[in-house]
């Protein structure tokens, strides 16, 4: 039998399904928490309950980023047995890889299961943010150390500017990094003497050296090492 009222049914079964998006919504946000957290109990009653385990808060997230950005290996493997996208990308271009930077047995979890290892560029990433380690395991699974952004930042350029981090330039360059590659006219020699980097600017001009067979930095290099301000001595051969 039809309703005689359908105007009325159909009112109910819209506040009926609000208030179920509502519930699921807010399940979702605690399956974000509960990631971050390593709480698998919790994670696996919110995703019994409804939880979307691809659900994105407001800046493009899921709760695996969330767990790699954590460093929270096995809620890492926990939700990626339950369907989690490896190689979802957030509103700012990162992926769980990128997140996962700085705790080396999530990157390994999650490049063992797949995740793209260039994708959201996370040896850029770690080499801007000094971690050395994550860049090493990168490194060792084929990152491409000359992989390139779209105004030419590099893992080396990012070292230059950033984290002047000598050891990750030692092991950018071993693995073929291009010391001559140019961000915007600078090669990363002129940017890390212009940030004041000036030890790692000298590392740099050596293996320009070996490459090429200069003796000096170009014209253009030394007027960055007159204007910066000095943190070292820079040394000639």
């Amino acid at each position: 039998m039809q309703s005689r009222h359908p105007e009325a049914r159909s009112a109910v079964l819209s506040v009926v399904g609000a208030a179920i998006l509502f519930l699921l919504s807010g399940c979702d946000a605690r399956l974000h928490s509960a990631a971050s957290d390593g709480d698998e109990r919790e994670a696996s009653s919110l995703i019994a309950a409804g939880a979307n385990v691809n659900a994105r808060e407001v800046e493009g997230e899921t709760p695996l980023m969330y767990a790699a950005a954590a460093g929270r290996t096995k809620m890492v493997l926990f939700l990626l047995e339950r369907g989690a996208d490896i190689n979802a990308i957030s509103d700012n271009g990162e992926t769980a890889l990128v997140r996962a930077g700085g705790y080396t047995e999530t990157v390994k979890a999650l490049l063992e299961k797949g995740a793209d290892i260039e994708l959201g560029a996370p040896l850029i990433s770690a080499s801007y943010s000094g971690q050395l380690d994550t860049v090493k395991v990168l490194l060792e699974k084929g990152a491409s150390p000359n992989a390139e952004l779209l105004y030419g930042d590099t893992a080396l350029t990012a070292v230059a500017i950033q984290s002047a981090s000598l050891e990750i330039a030692k092991e950018l360059i071993a693995a073929g990094a291009d010391v001559e590659h140019k961000k915007q006219g600078k090669t990363a020699e002129m940017l890390a003497a212009e940030h004041g980097h000036q030890d790692l600017a000298e590392l740099l001009r050596k293996a320009a050296k070996k490459r090429s067979g200069l003796t000096a930095p170009s014209p253009d290099c030394a007027r960055c090492f007159h204007d910066a301000k000095p943190q070292a001595e820079v040394r000639g051969d």
